[in-house]
């Protein structure tokens, strides 16, 4: 695509995109607090127009099953935002899901690059949780490492008296440290609120990774335990039970 005698490539730029939509609405700590609608209305402006160059130039996929696909997930968003059960009409749902809308209609090869640019992401984060862990563990306290503090209450999904412990490009939560003997182990949050929301993220794309590539990243893979999430260890032993079905089947 030209756009002012400058080549873009769309697929990548899909990607990257899509990449970004998808870390935003995880919530990591740089946009905690900062208007995190505003970042996300521009990924979804981005993304529509994205979509929109992608059918004027034929490269959609407009099958039955991802119509059937859109019409689901556009019921599940209405759901979400429905007055129901004591709740108001919560019209954020709509916002924040609405890119998945366009997004279903991107080619396998976009979704292939974006998974690829994000699991890359998530090991850099990944990566620096570790060496937190290991700090923590040879002795390191929260005050000794240098670091910028964020008070929970400032956030507004934190109910309770957190302290987070910004470290680079990861965190640590005041309430996710445990002393056991010696040795001060630090659970994993990496960018995230809670040590469950990176557990989660890195069992799917530990599990996607065995899928596509038949192995896993090993700093996905241990940061994943450092959680200390049953989520992750669930996950886990899925992927365990699902290669031993293949391998018995093949």
């Amino acid at each position: 695509v030209l756009i002012v005698g400058i080549k873009i490539d769309l697929k990548k730029t899909a990607a990257l995109w899509g990449c970004i939509y998808l870390f935003l609405s995880i919530g990591p700590f740089m946009f905690w607090l900062l208007p995190l609608s505003l970042f996300l209305a521009i990924s979804l402006g981005v993304i529509f127009l994205i979509t929109l160059k992608l059918w004027q130039i034929g490269q959609l996929v407009l099958t039955k099953d991802r119509v059937l696909l859109f019409v689901l997930f556009l019921l599940y968003i209405i759901h979400l935002a429905l007055p129901l059960w004591g709740h108001s009409f919560d019209w954020s749902k709509i916002f924040v899901f609405s890119p998945l809308l366009c997004i279903i209609f991107w080619e396998d090869s976009i979704y292939y690059k974006l998974f690829r640019l994000f699991r890359k992401w998530m090991i850099f984060f990944a990566f620096f949780s570790i060496v937190v862990f290991i700090l923590f563990a040879l002795g390191a306290t929260f005050d000794t490492i240098p670091h910028y503090e964020i008070d929970g209450g400032l956030i507004s999904i934190v109910k309770r008296n957190v302290i987070y412990y910004v470290y680079g490009p990861v965190v640590v939560a005041s309430n996710c440290v445990y002393p056991l003997l010696d040795v001060m182990f630090v659970r994993a949050c990496g960018p995230f609120l809670e040590p469950g929301h990176l557990a989660i993220i890195l069992g799917f794309l530990v599990a996607i990774e065995n899928i596509l590539y038949q192995k896993y990243s090993i700093i996905l893979l241990i940061c994943g335990f450092l959680t200390f999430s049953p989520a992750f260890y669930i996950i886990f032993i899925l992927i365990c039970l699902y290669n031993i079905y293949y391998n018995c089947q093949r």
